[in-house]
């Protein structure tokens, strides 16, 4: 649907193996715009991410202000200084087969890889 305003909350999460050793493999704590694990035949074809460009926090993001739980010191965060939330494109562990095309995609940081991709067998066209 053109023209409305799509928002996608940013996911955190640690996702880990661990061996008959006790040893954790494969773990990640960190953001990424699209997540996948345990996927056969995965195809992502023309993914494309529009990264906000505005420096302004929408009002609707943002939290009332009241008063903070067990003081009467008002809670009130300062919207004024808001910076893109920090994500990579793609982050993948076991993907079995197919492809994913991500020629054109840019992580919101240019620091930040574009594609974490673990233990898999899939066909990443940068």
């Amino acid at each position: 649907m053109a023209g409305e305003n799509w928002e996608y909350p940013e996911a955190r999460f640690r996702e880990c193996s661990v061996s008959k050793g006790g040893e954790a493999s494969g773990c990640y704590d960190g953001s990424a715009a699209i997540v996948a694990d345990n996927v056969t035949n995965l195809f992502v074809d023309y993914l494309r991410i529009n990264w906000t460009s505005s420096e302004i926090t929408p009002a609707k993001w943002a939290h009332p202000e009241r008063i903070e739980n067990g003081s009467l010191r008002i809670h009130c965060i300062d919207y004024s200084k808001s910076r893109q939330t920090e994500f990579s494109v793609f982050w993948g562990n076991n993907l079995q087969g197919r492809r994913i095309e991500g020629t054109m995609v840019l992580p919101s940081n240019k620091a930040l890889p574009k594609f974490d991709i673990r233990h898999s067998t899939i066909k990443v066209m940068k």
